[in-house]
Order: C-alpha cells, then structure tokens, then sequence
C-alpha cells in the first residue's frame, strides 16, 4: 500500500476573474464562463501563494521570485514582470489594490512592500520576531485609509496604517499557538480583526484598542475566514476537515446559520461577491459558487477543473490552499510531532 501524495491547488478571485493553479498549470475562468489553460515557465518554481485584483495576479515562486500576470477578455493571462529574487523563503502574499501594490511576507519574519505600477524593487518595510503566517488588509472610508494585520508563529498580531507602518495602531493579543488566517472587516465605525491559530481559538479584536470583542474555542483549526460586504456584519468560516460552511455575526461571535454539507469538507472559502462565496472540497467539483441569500442552488465551477485535469489526476488527495503552502506543512508536522509526542507517552 502506498501513501497517499497530498497535492495543493492555489485559488484566487480577481474582479471578473477566478485564478487555479495546480502544479505549473493556470487555468483561468472570466465572468462569462470563459477558461482558458497555460503553463507557468518552469524556472520560476513551484508556487507558494496567490492574490488577484482588477485583471491581474501576483504568484509567490519557491525560487523567491514574484511573478506578476494580466489576464485579458479572452482569460489568457500574461507574464508582464518578475520581482526578485528575495533573500528568504517567501510565505505570504497581501495586495493593496487602491496602490497597486503587493506586500510579501518571508520566513524570518520580514515584510517587504513591492509597487507594481513603478516596476520598484522590494523594500522592506516592517518585520516580526519570527516567520510571517498571515497578511491581511482593509481600505474603509470617503478617505480611504488602508489598515494592514500581519501574524506570525508566536501568535501576535501587529496592526499598522499604510504606508506609515511604522506607526503601530496596536497588538492584538490571546492567541497562545502560530497564527493560521487573520481576516479585518468593517463593522460600523471601527474595524474588527478576527483570527484563528492552530489550536482551534477564534478571535475578534477592535483595533484601535486591541481589546477581545468575541472568542470561540473549536476542537478543528479554523482554516478559512472570509468576509462578504453584501450582508450583515458576520465572517464565514471553515473549520478543518469539517463539511459546513458557518456564519458568525460580528462581534459577539454568535451562530447565524450554516451552509453545506459540501463532501470531503471545506478548505477554502473565497469573498466571490457581495453575495457569494467560493467554496474549495478536498474532492470532485472542487470549487463551488455558493448563494449567501435566496434559494439559488449551488454551482460548481467545473470547466476549471476540467481545464487543469484534476478529476483524472487527482481523485480525492487534493487539497485547495486557504493558509499558505508553508503554513500548512508547518501545521502537518506540528500535528505529527503531537501524535509522536501521544505515542511516547503511552
């Protein structure tokens, strides 16, 4: 009997446009069901992470480059620039569409800022005392201010304006593991922080203050947040292995409802709209468009997969990447060093 080979596919939204990669292949899929496939050149290496906005995304490479891609009417995307390569592994990606810019997080802990309309090298802009695990960013009202989160393995939470990041809001503070999603949304006149760490804690900070709002503890990670402007004030979230997606109003952390079941449970949850989501399962369709409101039904966005041959590759090993590549093999050996830890003891 052979192990079975657990094999990630990197999914982004852009704003007419939804983005998979698997292994070196793209296949792209505009709002008028378009799709089209290509292959990524092979010396930029494997990916590490994905954002998309507007008609273009950004690929984080394991050969530390950026990557940057327009996609056209057609769904063909092309290549108009690379960025690097960086000193250290590249773990996270956070884009700042109002400035056309994409910050990087590393694995010693450093943030660097790269512009891609002044084609400008990295510069690094702030750090923390170990690897990054998690990027988030906000750009709320008439002055549109940008807010930006970052979380690392020690479990804290800095937050800072942008650019003036060196000027630190405040430290959101009680998460006691490695952070693995940090999600900010806007809640009437402040902005919330909600973000969950390995051991299962979920957690809501205003920032202005960095006080806990809301705390929930699950038995699972919590793998994916996603936030949808069109409704409430709530999060969406996956809890690993789990089949449902679940609702939470902001602050309390209170049960609205849930979605699913989805087979093979939720990886990934994507802000698809104002009133969808894009779901990931670990099987067959792989992704689905899911209604927020009303009684649509859910639709599975099939040509996708059909376009990459992930139905005859993979079966059911795959996995769709909602924490960073990185951060999910750091959580796998965490979780086999627990499981050594169990049988040592026993």
């Amino acid at each position: 009997m052979t192990d079975k080979v657990e094999t990630s596919i990197f999914v982004a939204r852009g704003d007419c446009f939804t983005v998979c990669i698997f292994e070196r292949q793209i296949a792209i899929q505009n709002d008028s069901l378009k799709v089209k496939s290509q292959t990524i050149p092979e010396d930029l290496g494997e990916i590490a992470a994905v954002v998309a906005w507007g008609k273009q995304f950004v690929l984080a490479h394991s050969s530390k480059l950026l990557s940057v891609w327009l996609v056209d009417e057609q769904s063909k995307a092309t290549c108009t620039s690379r960025c690097g390569p960086f000193a250290k592994r590249l773990m996270v990606l956070q884009n700042l569409p109002e400035c056309d810019t994409v910050l990087v997080g590393d694995a010693v802990g450093d943030i660097f800022t790269v512009c891609l309309a002044a084609a400008s090298e990295p510069k690094l802009s702030f750090g923390h005392m170990s690897s990054i695990a998690a990027l988030s960013s906000l750009t709320y009202g008439k002055d549109k201010k940008i807010m930006v989160a970052s979380g690392d393995k020690d479990g804290k939470i800095r937050v800072a304006p942008f650019p003036a990041v060196y000027d630190i809001t405040s430290f959101c503070l009680g998460h006691h593991t490695s952070l693995a999603v940090i999600c900010l949304a806007f809640v009437g006149d402040r902005v919330l922080c909600a973000s969950s760490d390995l051991s299962g804690d979920l957690l809501v900070h205003d920032i202005s203050s960095g006080e806990v709002l809301g705390a929930l503890q699950f038995a699972q990670m919590v793998s994916s947040i996603a936030v949808c402007s069109g409704g409430p004030s709530s999060i969406y979230i996956a809890l690993d292995g789990e089949p449902f997606v679940i609702q939470l109003s902001l602050p309390s952390l209170e049960k609205v409802t849930q979605f699913g079941p989805f087979p093979g449970g939720v990886v990934s949850l994507i802000s698809f709209d104002p009133s969808f989501l894009l779901v990931g399962t670990p099987q067959e369709p792989y992704f689905l468009k899911v209604a927020l409101t009303g009684n649509a039904p859910n639709e599975p966005l099939q040509a996708l997969t059909e376009a990459l041959g992930i139905p005859q590759r993979l079966g059911t090993s795959c996995v769709i990447v909602s924490v960073p590549q990185a951060m999910r093999e750091f959580t796998d050996s965490k979780r086999r060093r627990g499981q050594e830890d169990e049988e040592a003891d026993t």
